[in-house]
């Protein structure tokens, strides 16, 4: 009985969940493309009935509307026993390397229509925090129903709604069958998510945003909404201990897959137009010996810091050239978990990525203090080798960071930490924002750029999730003051922890002020601040 339906269903729902009936059919990327799923290359394609091969994002048997383009997946593999799903893919290229170029979709306005939806986003250093508002703005009960497990849908686009660069959907798996949503006079559902757009390829400019309801029979659009990116304002830099050059510094590598060791040592310093740079030699054993018992040396770079450009700079003969740094082509974000490499776990470590063919790729993680624990090496006509750091000998100045905690220590519970708090407008205006995360990378950002960024201890990142937890964070109040203020300052936590999370939002009123516990909080913020180096 499962695979009838399967095939009824596909027959009847052809045209997008995301915006079925929302617009013409002929308006809406035309006839939808009809083919097979198929895996093939460690890819997954789309096999289409007019002899395209299409490259797609996602796994599953069934794929219903994603983003301007409509796929019909005929006979979907679908045993007896399972639940009908699909999921929503994105179409990267055909296999000839060409990009796709669909109609573009038509924003339709929602003025007055019921359900009451309104659509909000906030943009907090390299995130944009959506939010979709359902409310029933009757003196009735209201009754909304979907087809789907899919409720609603985030798009971000460029402006002329041609390309769509980040759906909240894609990749994602919902269950097809019908759900009902009852909103008694007044109530209000709240749907939130987020993008974190420096992990992917972003071009600074204009784009648009608007999320989707998909509700039957037609589902909603809500009001474009424009916004800036400027990924330059939120970049982390690199940092002269990230990397610590001093005489003997000794890093021992062995390639992802086994082999030989290799090791790289500061042996001694040159002088080459006028400036100083550190001896890096690399030895093909960890004996450094060659055949006959003698010292061998091997392949030698200069390297120095340089403070002008915050960047490591190699010298060559034709020429000084950037060797580790920010800016332009490459990038340098917090790692989403911790390191785990033969010399230990780190809970602090950096990705190092560089923009190849329109995609940020890893290319090496730091740890702070400690340098490359694990780095990807290019090579010409071969595939590149990964090289990870198997044993480390740092001499005395060293900044050595600090290793994750044992597994019964506290530390292990600040996986999905998050803070971030800002302060805006009042007289003077301030335009104020820190982050800080369970890896401890904080950084502030003040009128958008970068003012500081350090790493806090996990020790000390514990005690300030405690003493926020114990003032009773995650029982205040989500909004307070917000009645009509002359300039008013406006304070904003946003915190994630432990699986739960809660945003509060302050606006300074002489009539309604937080508990004492909002600025127990905003006072252990500001302390940690002012203690850091």
């Amino acid at each position: 009985m499962i695979r009838p339906l399967a095939i009824c269903i596909l027959a009847c729902l052809t045209v997008s969940l995301a915006a079925a009936a929302a617009a013409p059919t002929d308006t809406d990327g035309g006839a939808p493309l009809r083919g097979v799923i198929r895996q093939a290359d460690e890819r997954t394609w789309l096999a289409a009935d007019d002899g395209r091969r299409l490259l797609i994002e996602g796994d599953g048997a069934i794929c219903f509307k994603y983003a301007n383009c409509r796929i019909e997946v005929l006979d979907p593999q679908i045993g007896a026993d399972t639940i009908l799903q699909f999921t929503r893919y994105r179409i990267l290229a055909g296999d000839d390397g060409q990009v796709l170029d669909f109609p573009p979709r038509k924003i339709l306005n929602t003025k007055n229509r019921q359900p009451y939806t309104e659509f909000q986003f906030v943009h907090v250093g390299p995130t944009l925090r959506f939010t979709l508002y359902l409310a029933n703005r009757s003196d009735k009960p209201l009754r909304v129903r979907f087809p789907s497990s899919q409720k609603y849908d985030f798009a971000v686009m460029t402006s002329d709604q041609q390309t769509t660069l980040w759906r909240w959907s894609w990749g994602r798996n919902f269950e097809i069958g019908y759900s009902d949503l009852i909103l008694a006079p007044g109530q209000q559902y709240t749907f939130t998510e987020k993008w974190e757009y420096q992990r992917d390829y972003v071009e600074d400019g204009e784009y648009i945003a608007f999320a989707e309801l998909h509700c039957l029979p037609h589902g909603i659009l809500t009001d474009v909404q424009k916004f800036v990116i400027q990924t330059k304002l939120h970049q982390l830099g690199m940092q002269p201990y990230f990397l610590p050059l001093e005489l003997n510094n000794t890093w021992t590598y062995r390639a992802a897959g086994g082999g030989p060791l290799l090791k790289s040592q500061i042996t001694g310093l040159a002088t080459a137009g006028g400036r100083e740079y550190y001896i890096i030699s690399f030895f093909p054993d960890i004996d450094c010996l060659d055949a006959s018992g003698e010292p061998q040396l091997g392949d030698s770079r200069f390297i120095r810091w340089d403070p002008a450009t915050a960047e490591y700079r190699e010298w060559t003969p034709q020429g000084e050239r950037s060797l580790l740094g920010v800016g332009g082509t490459r990038r340098l974000l917090p790692a989403e978990k911790p390191a785990s490499t033969p010399v230990g776990q780190f809970s602090t470590c950096l990705e190092y990525r560089a923009l190849e063919d329109r995609t940020w790729k890893l290319r090496g993680l730091i740890v702070p203090g400690l340098g490359l624990i694990r780095t990807v090496v290019p090579r010409e006509d071969r595939p590149p080798v990964e090289l990870e750091l198997v044993d480390v000998a740092l001499g005395p100045a060293a900044r050595r960071p600090e290793a994750a905690p044992p597994p019964a220590a506290p530390g292990d519970a600040l996986g999905d930490f998050r803070l971030l708090y800002r302060r805006s407008g009042g007289q003077p205006p301030e335009d104020f924002l820190l982050s800080l995360r369970a890896n401890g990378t904080l950084v502030v950002l003040e009128r958008g750029a970068i003012t500081r960024q350090t790493v806090v201890s996990a020790d000390r990142l514990w005690a300030l999730i405690q003493i926020m937890d114990r003032a009773g964070l995650f029982q205040l109040n989500e909004r307070y003051g917000d009645g009509d203020i002359d300039n008013p300052l406006t304070i904003e936590l946003d915190v994630v922890f432990d699986g739960r999370s809660r945003q509060v939002h302050m606006r300074t009123s002489a009539k309604d002020k937080p508990p004492q516990a909002f600025w127990t909080i905003v006072n252990e913020i500001e302390n940690l601040l002012k203690s850091l180096p």
